[in-house]
């Protein structure tokens, strides 16, 4: 469940972040604010990611170099 709660962070901290850009081409103060945004939903990804979320595997996200088909663009 804290997985769920943190990935929920990361998309909010990553939409306000891009919310504040809008803002900062008016007002360059806002600047800080979408860094620390960001930041922010950096930080909540990263810690999706160390918990224990099969889904969120390289092969899950559609890496194909992690697949075990030679060619995995291919069915």
């Amino acid at each position: 469940m804290r997985k769920w709660i943190f990935l929920a962070g990361a998309t909010g901290s990553e939409a306000a972040g891009s919310m504040s850009l809008t803002a900062a081409l008016d007002q360059p103060g806002w600047y800080s604010l979408v860094i620390a945004w960001w930041v922010a939903s950096f930080a909540f990804l990263s810690t999706v990611l160390r918990t224990d979320c099969r889904w969120a595997s390289p092969t899950a996200l559609g890496a194909p170099w992690e697949s075990r088909s030679p060619q995995p663009w291919r069915h």
